[in-house]
Order: structure tokens, then sequence, then C-alpha cells
């Protein structure tokens, strides 16, 4: 009779419940390990992390028209950004680069980007600072706009957006402290169809995330119910 190793027993486990070494979902820190591709993320389980924020990234989405080269989620990259013009200045962030957010001919790029941002120390999230670098010719545009939802719960709590037309930049959306957001980033490239003056295309979008510690007396009061739980189970044990 064969002998069952505790090793044979994991592996049972682990075939049961789906583990595995090559499926197991990792953390990226982008400030260590430098620029990942957005496909490194979607569907995998995998997480990047920069300073105190967590994104998980939930869907993605790219068309073109015209002949234009709309970039695949391989061909994004995901990167560390300090903001300095967050306050205070350096917090943490990230950034999207592509070549391909370009459009030679006449018609569109487009590039949706669906994540959440959480905080790994349990602070809140107070805003969404917002900024790109792109160039186009007269009557064409490059532009991101971004809706800014809570986490796991309805309602929108800004939408903002950059672009070369209004000639705005920066944009920030700020609310009550969040324990996550929901973002929706939608990449966006046209071309009018003047011939001779230029291509219009994004380098980069970069965003930033002001966030602050949970009160004190939060935790005073959450410390104080526990106690209250704790001694009301010592009391009902001395009872029995």
């Amino acid at each position: 009779m064969r002998k069952i190793t505790s090793l044979m027993v994991l592996s049972a486990v682990a075939a049961v419940c789906g583990w595995g070494m090559s499926a197991r979902a990792s953390n990226y820190n982008l400030s260590v390990v430098g620029a990942e591709p957005l496909s490194l993320f979607l569907g995998t389980g995998n997480t990047a992390s920069v300073g105190n924020l967590l994104f998980t990234f939930t869907g993605f989405a790219s068309g073109n028209t015209g002949g234009n080269v709309a970039p695949t989620s391989a061909q994004i990259a995901v990167n560390a950004w300090n903001f300095p013009a967050t306050s205070p200045a350096g917090e943490p962030g990230i950034v999207f680069t592509s070549g391909l957010w370009s459009a030679p001919n006449v018609g569109y790029v487009d590039s949706v980007i669906n994540f959440t941002v959480t905080t790994t120390d349990g602070s809140l999230i107070t805003d969404d600072y917002l900024t790109a670098a792109g160039s186009a010719p007269a009557n064409s545009q490059w532009k991101v706009d971004e809706t800014v939802s809570p986490l796991s719960v309805g309602g929108t709590l800004g939408i903002i957006d950059v672009n070369n037309i209004s000639g705005n930049t920066t944009s920030t959306a700020t609310f009550l402290p969040q324990t996550g957001l929901t973002i929706q980033k939608d990449i966006n490239v046209l071309n009018s169809g003047i011939v001779g003056q230029g291509t219009p295309s994004i380098t980069d979008v970069e965003q930033g995330f002001s966030t602050v510690p949970v009160p004190a007396a939060a935790w005073t009061g959450l410390s104080t119910l526990a106690g209250l739980g704790v001694m009301g189970l010592l009391r009902k044990r001395a009872r029995a």
C-alpha cells in the first residue's frame, strides 16, 4: 500500500480548490519593478501597488477607425508616478503610456481602462488628480475623460477631463473621504482630416490620489465597541 505523504494531501487539496503555483496571483510594487504591461493585470488576479495605493484592473476595451491602430492591453504600460502637484507634494500615483495613442489617418483611436483603487494602510482617499501630455493640430483632438465613483456603491463622485481643445491639461475631483474608488478612464485621439498639419497623439496619462489617515476618534470608537463586546462575552462565560 502506497504511503500517503503530507505533500500528496496538499496536492490533492490544491487540485480541488484550484490552487496552483503558476496561477497564483501576485502584487507588483511598481516603484520597485518598474513598468509592466496592462495585460499582466487583466483577468489574472494580479494587482499593482504604489506607496499606500492598491490598483485592481477590472476591464479594458480599445477601438479605432480610419485604418488607425489602437493599442492592445499588452501595448499599454503601467508604472509608478509621484505627483508634485498633489498636496502634500509627491503623493503616489500611476502613469499609463503607449506609443499607439496616435491617429495619423482620418478617424480615431480610443481606449477605455477600468480599475479600482484602495489603500493598503486603512487610510481614506480624498481626491483624484488627472493630467496628460499630448499634441494635436488645429481642429483635431486628444482628450482623457474619467468617471470617479465610490467603491462598490452607486453614484458618481466626479467627472473630470483633460484635452487640447480647452487647453486644460490638469483636472481634479475632490470628495468626502472614501475607502476606495472605481475609475473608468477613456483615452481618445481624433484626427479630423486636416492634411499636412501633424498627427494628434497622447504620450502619457498620469494620475495621483491624496489620502488621509482614519480619524483617531473613529479608531477610539471601534476600540470601545470591541472592548464592550469582549466584556459582554466574559460576563456570559462567568454566568455560565
